[in-house]
């Protein structure tokens, strides 16, 4: 007698891995968890029509977590910090 296919998830090689992507049969994908991102931002003007605007970004959990595609370890893709600059001129 087989087990029924829908165990598969409960198998110690397949942890990380949606229940419902092995239960109904479709390809398995990795399980995500959730994205948080902080945004911090500032305008200064810094005369008549000039703004200048300093923007801050991290980003936690990149994807939920997932592994990287791109490492050959399958660690997970780590948490970025991403900065910016906006400059205006009215004229």
């Amino acid at each position: 007698r087989h087990p029924p296919r829908y165990a598969a998830f409960n198998t110690p090689s397949s942890p990380n891995l949606p229940h419902s992507s092995l239960l109904f049969g479709g390809a398995p994908s990795p399980r995500r968890s959730s994205e948080a991102l902080l945004e911090v931002s500032y305008q200064a003007i810094l005369g008549p029509g000039v703004t200048v605007q300093p923007d801050f970004q991290y980003v936690f959990r990149p994807s939920g977590g997932i592994a990287n595609p791109r490492d050959p370890y399958g660690r997970r893709i780590r948490n970025a910090a991403v900065f910016g600059l906006r400059a205006t001129i009215r004229y």
